[in-house]
């Protein structure tokens, strides 16, 4: 029983989209709605941290982005907002 709980789990998390920075400072997130444009456009509206796995960003880092109404990317570099603009966004899948 173990074992298929631990890859549904990781499924689940790794089906997400991701913001990332470094080896320590990432996080999976979840949306409402995705729009995808051409090749790696996206806007994710109201997305939120999830709370696995683990991550190391900032707290306050973590509250803004769990208050804003969206993210923007364009070739995974985070456009909107401008506080995540040391960031890149990992697409799910």
């Amino acid at each position: 029983m173990y074992i298929p709980k631990i890859a549904y789990i990781r499924k689940t998390i790794l089906s997400k989209y991701f913001i990332f920075k470094d080896d320590f400072e990432f996080a999976p997130i979840e949306c409402k709605k995705i729009f995808s444009k051409k090749g790696f456009q996206f806007l994710l509206e109201t997305p939120r941290i999830l709370q696995a796995p683990k991550t190391f960003l900032d707290k306050e880092i973590i509250s803004k982005i769990n208050k804003t109404k969206k993210i923007i990317s364009d070739n995974r570099e985070i456009k909107e907002p401008q506080f995540l603009f040391e960031f890149i966004l990992i697409p799910s899948g």
